[in-house]
């Protein structure tokens, strides 16, 4: 297995660790109900843990549900003496754990506005002016939030456009870059929209699962094309040895050198033509060889024409054998 297709499997077993991981997470998402009435253990259990995000909470769901009902109303009174049994509890805990906090600052407005000193009132308005701003506050982020999510869906588009073409081309380096981007789309959504979110969160584990057969066709391919890289390259040096007969052609050469020592020139003569014949026979898609083999066959003829004028002159100085001809 190479280094790339290690990095790969790394990157697959990863991934799918992630999607359990992040299904899980969708799946155990829960939150407070507003309209129940908060139970002094449940504020106890709260505190003792040091929750006071779930204290002040507490608190509040059950002013507002205090402030739904008629002043008519039978539970008007059972609700706030509840109020008055949490904001002790509550002062009992600010006493020993006096740093700032929400919950601190709840019970403060609460002291401050005597509210709770008047008995079973029509409403306990002392954060209405906080509600109203926390109202505002959540409004302008569910305003930014859907900005936000026109833009990641405009980007998805495009990624889902890209990542389903380079899958199509097999491209693996670049649909796992196209996977990655599209799973940043899906943690930069915004949880508000949990359905899309989950949406996306399906779509991501379907492109996960078809780039994992992808890799491995990318993989069969691959070793489908080695073994016919090796078959061509076996059939190439068949071909090789079938047209090109560089055996042959070399021992006729050597042949000749032996003729032109011993001055047997038609001997030598009719191996040339020979060699032209092999040369002639060779295939186009092997033409470059052709024309190599066949200047050297040039060479050579001029090289015994050579040696035959000088023995017919009576040359002197005697013609080795390496003299004749320097074939390669």
């Amino acid at each position: 297995m190479t280094g790339t297709e290690i990095d790969l499997e790394r990157f697959f077993e990863q991934d799918m660790v992630e999607f359990l991981d992040r299904k899980r997470a969708l799946q155990n998402t829960g939150s407070v109900d507003n309209n129940s009435l908060s139970d002094p253990s449940e504020m106890i259990d709260a505190l003792a843990k040091n929750n006071v995000a779930l204290a002040s909470k507490l608190l509040e769901n059950t002013i507002d549900k205090y402030n739904h009902l008629s002043s008519a109303d039978v539970y008007k009174e059972i609700y706030f003496n509840r109020i008055l049994e949490l904001t002790r509890l509550i002062s009992e805990f600010i006493r020993l754990n006096p740093q700032p906090s929400k919950l601190k600052e709840d019970l403060e407005l609460l002291h401050q506005s005597r509210q709770l000193d008047q008995g079973p009132i029509d409403k306990i308005t002392v954060f209405e002016s906080r509600h109203e701003a926390r109202e505002e506050k959540l409004k302008l982020q569910r305003d930014r939030e859907l900005t936000f999510r026109e833009h990641l869906e405009d980007k998805l588009k495009i990624i889902n456009k890209n990542l389903f073409l380079s899958i199509r081309k097999k491209d693996v380096p670049t649909s796992i870059k196209y996977y990655e981007e599209m799973k940043i789309c899906f943690e930069q959504y915004p949880p508000s929209f949990a359905e899309r979110k989950k949406e996306l969160y399906n779509d991501l584990l379907a492109y996960f699962m078809q780039l994992q057969k992808l890799r491995k066709d990318v993989v069969e391919d691959a070793k489908r094309h080695e073994e016919d890289t090796k078959r061509l390259l076996a059939s190439v040096k068949d071909n090789a040895q079938k047209y090109l007969r560089a055996n042959e052609i070399e021992g006729i050469i050597n042949k000749i050198k032996i003729d032109v020592k011993n001055s047997d020139f038609n001997a030598a003569r009719a191996k040339i033509i020979e060699l032209k014949h092999i040369a002639s026979s060779i295939p186009d898609e092997y033409k470059h060889v052709r024309s190599i083999l066949n200047a050297k066959i040039d060479i050579i003829n001029q090289r015994v024409e050579f040696v035959k004028r000088l023995k017919e002159k009576g040359a002197q100085a005697p013609v080795t054998q390496g003299q004749v001809m320097q074939h390669g």
